[in-house]
């Protein structure tokens, strides 16, 4: 089956990347992008005309057309509120990146009366929409550096779709241009396309659960970069800690994950029954209280997030059972797990895409 992806642009964006060449188009690089990676996508951009009567029609005609095929929905500040309404209409997965809703507030003063009035009639229908079920079907993706949308409006936003809302990845650059958009298009990907899993294997969602695969995914070094935190560390705190660095005082607070782990664990979360290890010191319990607060500051702690209850705390890696381990490090406990290990960090898989490579690969 074939794949559509409708890119909705934002504010006269079509018109300024006319003016600016085309290399400054964020379309462009998802058409190039997705093109290349996925077999049988195709990438068209959809223009609004503000004229919010014939853009609805517009919306409802080409989907039509594209009714045999899987469709998904990518669109860019003020591009959002026309991407919205079809996502909540017909019920498509949709990645928003920085998502203007509030134009009378934000751009006013770069909008006519008849270009405001356009917006205002989408949300009228989308809040016509909003009354009926939904699954959570929009990805949102939100720079804090945004110079155009506050945090209070991206706040309220939010808040309104919350139901709606599957994940937010937020990042400190970027701006309102979203120039960091090819650090996320895997990611969009990932979400976007995880649920052709279901479609290539031909099963129901009541069987899902019962042939997942069992994936454990170490922690140090895997998921949080502990090498990177003890580097920070003086030659002093160095010594004085040596193989038991996570003992340091305030280790944790300069732990960052490795780039692109956050999204591609919560997206195995939803086909693979995940786990994450770890290992504490015998005698510093605190430790272990420390290690479950870095994974809820980055996957939350609420019931229904990624790792909720899935942390194990042991030092005999070789007594679990499963089929999958991530580690970066082999060793006697690893290398005798009863599944298959991936050598985190190694020539073959040395980052997390080439994990979600290797683990996606056969779906993707």
């Amino acid at each position: 089956m074939k794949h559509l992806f409708i890119y909705f642009s934002g504010f006269r964006s079509i018109e300024e990347r006319n003016l600016e060449g085309v290399n400054s188009s964020k379309y462009l690089q998802v058409k190039e992008y997705f093109e290349k990676e996925v077999e049988n996508f195709q990438v068209i951009e959809y223009a609004q005309t503000y004229n919010w009567s014939a853009d609805i029609s517009s919306i409802d005609k080409l989907i039509a057309e594209h009714k045999g095929c899987n469709i998904y929905l990518i669109a860019s500040s003020l591009g959002s509120i026309p991407a919205i309404y079809a996502a909540l209409k017909y019920n498509l997965k949709t990645a928003l990146l920085n998502p203007s809703y509030f134009p009378e507030e934000t751009l006013v003063e770069l909008l006519s009366n008849q270009e405001l009035d356009s917006f205002q009639q989408f949300k009228t229908e989308i809040s016509h929409l909003l009354s009926k079920q939904h699954g959570q079907i929009l990805q949102i993706y939100r720079n804090t550096d945004d110079e155009r949308i506050s945090k209070d409006n991206f706040d309220k936003f939010r808040s309104i779709f919350t139901n709606v809302i599957k994940d937010v990845f937020i990042s400190e650059d970027g701006g309102h241009q979203f120039n960091n958009l090819k650090d996320y298009l895997r990611t969009i990907k990932l979400y976007l396309l995880v649920d052709d899993y279901d479609d290539l294997f031909q099963i129901h969602d009541e069987e899902k659960f019962a042939i997942k695969k069992i994936l454990y995914i170490n922690m140090d070094n895997v998921i949080a970069d502990f090498n990177t935190a003890i580097g920070q560390l003086d030659s002093e705190m160095r010594e004085k800690y040596k193989d038991k660095y996570d003992e340091v005082p305030g280790i944790f607070s300069k732990l960052t994950p490795f780039e692109g782990a956050i999204e591609t664990v919560k997206m195995f979360a939803e086909y693979y029954d995940i786990y994450v290890l770890a290992t504490a010191p015998w005698l510093k319990p605190s430790v272990w209280q420390l290690r479950l607060h870095w994974l809820q500051k980055y996957f939350g702690a609420d019931s229904d997030s990624a790792l909720y209850n899935r942390l194990i705390i042991s030092h005999h890696k070789n007594l679990l059972k499963g089929d999958y381990l991530i580690d970066d490090s082999p060793n006697s406990d690893s290398e005798n797990f009863s599944g298959q290990l991936i050598q985190f960090g190694s020539s073959a898989i040395p980052d997390w895409e080439a994990v979600s490579d290797y683990l996606f690969g056969e779906f993707l």
